[in-house]
């Protein structure tokens, strides 16, 4: 699970007298599974309804049989936190809302819920699979990248009930929540955290585990940054001329490598083993990573690079190495990347696959957009022609 936000609610105090569990995703397991877990394909035979439909591939081998079970014992969020939070916390919850409609009914129910609790955690997201109800999955495209049917609404109603609001987002794809992201206490995002996945959201909101996941993808303000991504091309990703669109940032609300931890992690100066390599040589770049707050963390370190003059456009920046590194608290690691300058080759004008001499940047950080420490050389002497099975990948060591 991703830290998106946090306001300083999480993680939820050991003597938290009340939790309300709010939202569709809350007590349903199902949501928790992926279009390509064993459940999502045995809808597609056997269509899940109150009068028992038939699935939407019937045939005599499969229908003379139960379908059953669809599940393996699951853990829902609304379980794992009950369990987490022990006895002598009050679980107050309500659904609020189905994923994909616009019924609102629930939501007294849920805002009441909200206002007799210490706390709020509101579980909304998707439902990912196979089959025209299901909002995300193979063949599930989408105009909008927002929360389907009136789960935003729900946010709203809860927000502003006063009580802190920790959002989770569960689903299979990304979701653009730039209202949510500003206005509740946290955010988190469990991509289809899975059977036991109530146990593992929980461990996170309770601190039984001090978060370290990052993301794989940027999340967008809306659906009009599509396509959002950190490695776009050197001049572009941006609006020209002015920069901003007229509506809008051209950054991403979350950038691809975020993620928030519960403790704090400085970085230090970068250090090469030379700023002037030639174009079949490695440089290794060393920094210390300090973990400066009150609790034990796992940080990861990642190294980005950026051919600064090319005879092709390149990429702003591109991802060159990380590592997942754990550091206890007022400790600080050594990392060293052993980075290939094969990691720098493309493919010119002519097709050839070249490292060319000039100047490179160096950032090391949390995130594409989170630079902690930077640095820069010059590759020297002549060009060097390689096959793509040439590339040797960044080797990474931690003391």
């Amino acid at each position: 699970m991703v830290l998106l936000k946090n306001d300083g609610v999480l993680p939820i105090g050991a003597g938290t007298g009340s939790i309300a569990v709010i939202g569709p995703c809350a007590d349903d397991v199902r949501l928790q599974l992926g279009d390509y877990h064993y459940p999502s394909h045995l809808e597609m035979i056997y269509k899940r309804t109150a009068e028992g439909e038939q699935g939407i591939l019937p045939s005599s081998d499969v229908v003379a049989f139960a379908p059953g079970p669809y599940y393996r014992p699951s853990v829902s969020l609304l379980e794992g936190i009950r369990t987490a939070a022990g006895d002598a916390c009050e679980i107050h919850t309500a659904a609020g809302c189905a994923l994909d409609d616009d019924d609102r009914s629930g939501f007294d129910a849920a805002v009441a819920a909200a206002e007799a609790s210490d706390v709020a955690v509101v579980c909304v997201g998707g439902k990912s699979g196979l089959l025209p109800e299901d909002t995300s999955g193979e063949f599930r495209d989408a105009s909008d990248l927002g929360l389907t049917g009136v789960q935003h609404a729900l946010v709203e109603a809860i927000v502003a009930t006063g009580t802190p609001t920790v959002v989770v987002l569960v689903g299979g794809r990304i979701f653009s929540v730039p209202w949510i992201a500003e206005h509740a206490s946290a955010l988190a995002f469990a991509f289809c955290p899975g059977e036991q996945g109530g146990h593992g959201v929980a461990d996170v909101l309770f601190g039984r585990v001090n978060p370290a996941a990052r993301l794989p993808i940027s999340m967008p303000h809306s659906v009009g940054q599509v396509p959002v991504y950190y490695n776009h091309r050197s001049g572009s990703g941006r609006s020209q001329m002015l920069g901003e669109y007229i509506d809008g940032p051209t950054r991403p609300l979350f950038a691809f490598g975020h993620g928030l931890s519960y403790t704090r992690f400085e970085y230090g100066d970068v250090s090469l083993s030379t700023a002037t390599p030639d174009a079949t040589d490695s440089v290794t770049v060393s920094l210390d990573v300090a973990n400066v707050g009150d609790v034990d963390g796992d940080e990861v370190v990642q190294l980005y690079v950026r051919d600064e003059v090319a005879r092709c456009s390149r990429p702003n920046k591109q991802l060159a190495g990380f590592v997942r590194t754990h550091i206890r608290a007022g400790e600080s690691r050594r990392v060293s990347f052993e980075l290939d300058l094969s990691q720098l080759g493309f493919h010119d004008e002519d097709m050839r696959f070249i490292v060319e001499p000039g100047f490179v940047w160096l950032e090391v950080g949390a995130s594409a957009t989170d630079a902690r420490s930077h640095a820069r050389f010059e590759i020297q002497g002549k060009l060097r022609e390689l096959s793509t099975a040439d590339i040797v990948p960044t080797k990474v060591s931690v003391d």
